[in-house]
């Protein structure tokens, strides 16, 4: 039996620790300036037994990932890609299929941001499951170029665990 298994266990041993950081879990990100625009790339890797709400599913889960803005009135996201695609995978808790991140994944988006911003900050957040815990990646976007010259740089802060006030 899978839960009898000590190499399963042994690995998913960490998704029933809220209160630790994933080992198995890593992100990074970059900014990618294309003839369509500007690009927020997410590189995720994923732990192994460990599952992120996609964000193209279309159903609005809190725990999906997606960015949260400072000023939201200054951008707006116009497409996601995923490479890999996400998988269909059964959510317990709505009792569904819905697409999820299952392994490591890139995570393109492309940002419109309104005319005349030269700086946006931001957080990658989203819910590591079975772990149920908020994991947050706050960033700031900067553009440096003169009149309509694009140069946005990218300043990332660490991955971490959002725990709410108890």
């Amino acid at each position: 039996m899978l839960a009898q298994d000590p190499l399963n266990e042994m690995l998913m041993r960490p998704h029933r620790q809220p209160y630790q950081k994933h080992n198995g879990l890593a992100i990074e990100l970059s900014l990618a300036e294309r003839q369509d625009g500007i690009w927020l790339i997410s590189e995720i890797d994923m732990p192994y037994g460990g599952y992120i709400i996609s964000p193209l599913t279309e159903r609005d889960y809190l725990g999906k990932y997606h960015f949260n803005w400072l000023e939201p009135e200054s951008i707006a996201i116009d497409e996601w890609r995923e490479f890999p695609p996400a998988e269909l995978g059964f959510e317990p808790f709505d009792r569904e299929m819905v697409p999820m991140v299952l392994s490591d994944t890139k995570i393109e988006t492309h940002l419109v941001i309104q005319s005349g911003v030269t700086e946006l900050t931001g957080e990658v957040a989203f819910v590591l499951e079975p772990q149920c815990v908020l994991y947050l990646m706050p960033f700031t976007m900067v553009n440096s170029g003169a009149d309509e010259a694009q140069a946005w740089s990218l300043v990332v802060d660490t991955l971490r665990i959002h725990l709410p006030h108890l």
